[in-house]
């Protein structure tokens, strides 16, 4: 932005009774005139400069030096949620990246358990299937010893009540 060159000064009388002001004078700053109508006349077309009073060109003034600072105060307000955006979603990232690495080892320990029940159950089974013949056999090594026990019950039994010779001779 140029800097601010006073074109014109306005002089306005002041009063002589209450009922009639004075007088209207405008003093006119060539140097800075002729300047400002090297810059913008560049044809034969006339061009029109609106003059504001310096009262109002300050408060403008004022009024855009508070916007600047809203708008500095927003950008710097921006800076820091898109900050904050760009941690969080790092950290949301890392998160997924954490849960499907967990996931994934769930899985692992899921499939490995599911295949070590299936090696166990073929252990159990060839084990029990291995009592049972062992049982079998312990049974039927059971059923012939009391087989035997019960030929030599009835064995003696026949013996002794068996009629001796000896007493039939007599």
């Amino acid at each position: 932005m140029s800097e601010v060159k006073t074109l014109v000064t306005l002089v306005l009388g002041g009063m002589f009774d209450h009922r009639e002001l004075g007088d209207i004078d405008i003093v006119y700053e060539a140097p800075a005139c002729e300047e400002l109508q090297r810059e913008l006349v560049v044809s034969i077309e006339d061009v029109h400069v609106e003059l504001v009073s310096r009262i109002d060109y300050d408060a403008a003034q004022v009024k855009l030096a508070a916007l600047r600072e809203e708008l500095d105060t927003m950008t710097s307000a921006a800076k820091a949620v898109r900050d904050e955006w760009r941690v969080d979603q790092q950290l949301l990232e890392a998160a997924e990246r954490r849960n499907a690495a967990c996931n994934a080892e769930i899985v692992a320990m899921v499939e490995s358990a599911l295949r070590r029940s299936f090696t166990l159950g073929q252990v159990y089974w060839q084990q029990a299937d291995s009592d049972s013949t062992r049982q079998q056999n312990k049974s039927d090594e059971t059923m012939e010893t009391q087989a035997q026990h019960i030929l030599n019950v009835v064995k003696s039994i026949n013996e002794l009540t068996k009629p001796t010779e000896s007493g039939a001779s007599d």
